[in-house]
């Protein structure tokens, strides 16, 4: 019955409190400048570009950083990114605890 040492198992009739993960936005924001190939605009990649990271941040598990390296590769696969630069944030965010989720705030999203 030692949580330390088996994490996730607990003796039978003990009772176990489950909560949800708290939800941690980067903070202050995020902005990534695009280049868009001629043929594309840049508005619609912008769209598909603000889809993927908002996707990629949600499907980060309670104690997972956001790398700024993923943030490229999934930017980079959007259809019609030329080049990018992620100018906030500058280092990987960290969540505070294990029990903390990294989110993308929508409203401080900022794609040029």
């Amino acid at each position: 019955s030692d949580p330390v040492a088996s994490p996730g198992f607990r003796p039978a009739g003990t009772r176990v409190r489950v909560t949800l993960p708290t939800i941690q936005f980067v903070d202050p924001k995020v902005v990534v400048s695009l280049v868009v190939k001629n043929e594309y605009s840049l508005p619609d990649t912008a769209k598909d570009v603000r889809s993927v990271l908002l996707v990629l941040a949600g499907e980060l598990a309670p104690g997972e950083p956001l790398r700024v390296a993923e943030m490229y590769a999934a930017i980079m696969s959007v259809q019609g990114v030329l080049n990018a630069t992620v100018e906030l944030p500058t280092i990987d965010v960290n969540p505070i605890s294990l029990r903390h989720c990294v989110r993308i705030d929508p409203d401080t999203l900022f794609i040029t």
